[in-house]
């Protein structure tokens, strides 16, 4: 089970009472890998419980196209699938995307995938990890152009990888470049 950049939120039907929140609380409390209540210990009735609630699940963004992943979860044993899928790639692009290519395995580990980086690639890749701030990495990786699709290509090519990710504002303008503590670890 794979909690990493998991959240969850708990979405209350208008028609529950105020009464059954609490125990609407306590069927979807979830901590430490675990529901903290156990349904046979229950007082309350799940039916009714599930009747007036969902919960939707946020995992990381798409390594595709960066949108948010979410999926609406109507009880737990849905919950506990979806978190040991733990997915990566939204079903659009899995649908729709050229870049996706079902045939190639895309739980590598980071240290194969950092080993089939090409110089440029790995290059980038460090300068990204020094540089940190979005403005540095324009100046010195985008050499303060950027528009240029050379370096784009091999950007996005990292995200794909799993190695960074980008954080946009709605208007999908670039906050930050971010990358995983693991990949940092092995490049340093």
């Amino acid at each position: 089970m794979n909690l990493e950049k998991f959240k969850y939120e708990i979405i209350l039907s208008a028609q529950a009472s105020i009464d059954l929140v609490s125990d609407i609380t306590q069927y979807w409390l979830f901590e430490k890998g675990k529901f903290t209540h156990h349904i046979e210990n229950r007082t309350f009735e799940t039916k009714t419980v599930l009747e007036k609630s969902k919960c939707l699940l946020t995992f990381r963004n798409c390594v595709l196209c960066n949108s948010s992943l979410t999926i609406i979860v109507n009880n737990r044993e849905d919950f506990i699938k979806w978190i040991d899928t733990n997915p990566i790639i939204c079903d659009s692009c899995q649908d729709y995307s050229p870049n996706y290519d079902s045939s190639i395995p895309l739980k590598k580990s980071a240290y194969i995938k950092i080993n089939e980086l090409s110089f440029t690639e790995l290059k980038v890749l460090r300068g990204i990890i020094k540089l940190k701030s979005k403005f540095l990495i324009y100046r010195h990786i985008f050499n303060n152009d950027i528009s240029d699709n050379s370096v784009w290509k091999i950007v996005n090519g990292l995200q794909i990888k799993g190695l960074i990710s980008i954080d946009r504002d709605p208007n999908w303008g670039i906050k930050s470049f971010n990358v995983p503590s693991e990949v940092e670890k092995i490049i340093e």
